[in-house]
């Protein structure tokens, strides 16, 4: 790793642990962006040449904005967002597409602003942190629970590498949550990591936030970009569901 020197990471959220084996291993940090293919394609970023002098990455922050484009983020009816909540990330610049082919429409708006579909929270220093695309935020019984949350608790489980939650449709509910879980060790006793899992989640999370189903799978789908092929998960956890029914 002598000759690297630099280290960007996209297409997903990157995991801090991993991001700080890799400064350890070649004295650079990793480098995180935000963008879309309809902004051409960043947003923002955590180039150190974005930064103040001799400062590094914020963990988990996607960075601020690049020279030339704005960020807002705003409430579900369009206002201000609480500081601290998860709120809608709006974005003006010219690097905005003028819209899908071949009408031009689902563009910026007259006023330059365009909607991401994606929420995050802002902090003070102007970092940019994502928290989910608004189509993955999971509704059981009328409570609100982002697929990451539960991500991120499953996978202090020891045993688990890598994880993905995703909605299943519930008739009592509306949508149950569905875990799928890729074991580190290939051999190891799926009973066991399920059971560790239910025990871990049931201990650190609020009930309507616990999966109903956790599913534990040889490895994950993933799109050409790289990012997990949630889609894919979801008709898996449907045909699961019709299959227990």
């Amino acid at each position: 790793l002598a000759s690297v020197r630099r280290i960007i990471s996209g297409a997903t959220t990157l995991d801090p642990e991993l991001a700080e084996k890799f400064r350890e291993a070649s004295g650079h940090p990793v480098e995180q962006g935000y963008g879309l293919t309809e902004t051409s394609p960043v947003i923002t970023t955590t180039f150190v040449d974005q930064r103040d002098a001799g400062t590094s990455p914020v963990p988990s922050s996607v960075g601020r904005p690049i020279p030339g484009v704005e960020i807002d983020l705003r409430d579900a009816l369009g206002g201000p967002a609480t500081p601290g909540d998860p709120a809608q990330i709006w974005v003006r610049g010219n690097n905005l597409f003028s819209g899908y082919w071949p009408h031009g429409s689902g563009g910026p708006g007259p006023d330059g602003w365009w909607f991401t579909g994606d929420l995050g929270v802002l902090d003070e220093n102007n970092e940019l942190y994502l928290v989910e695309r608004m189509g993955e935020k999971i509704t059981v019984s009328g409570f609100g629970v982002y697929p990451s949350e539960v991500e991120e608790v499953l996978l202090e489980v020891p045993g688990g590498d890598q994880v993905a939650v995703i909605a299943a449709p519930h008739e009592v509910t509306g949508e149950a949550i569905v875990a799928f879980v890729v074991a580190a060790d290939p051999d190891a006793d799926s009973d066991a990591l399920t059971e560790a899992l239910s025990n871990y989640a049931a201990e650190n999370l609020a009930r309507f936030k616990r999966p109903g189903q956790i599913v534990v799978v040889a490895g994950l789908p993933h799109s050409p970009s790289g990012k997990v092929a949630k889609g894919r998960l979801r008709a898996i956890a449907r045909d699961l569901t019709e299959s227990n029914s």
